[in-house]
């Protein structure tokens, strides 16, 4: 039987974050589009790269539309 996998998309807590890893969620989604009220903003983006280093394989981003510069 195969293994499921746990996504958790929209954060935006480095705490949280920290909690979802530490419980075993395979992978953490982050949101790329200004009109949702997840959007990740760049400081809180740099925070993440920070802490998380080890784990940016574990990341996945959500755009709407993006162009190739934007990602």
């Amino acid at each position: 039987m195969k293994k499921i996998k746990i996504k958790i998309c929209g954060q935006t807590n480095p705490a949280i974050i920290e909690h979802c890893f530490n419980m075993g969620v395979d992978q953490q989604g982050l949101i790329f589009y200004e009109k949702s009220p997840r959007n990740l903003d760049l400081g809180t983006l740099n925070l993440i790269n920070q802490y998380f280093e080890n784990f940016k394989d574990r990341f996945v981003g959500v755009f709407v539309n993006p162009s190739l510069d934007e990602i």
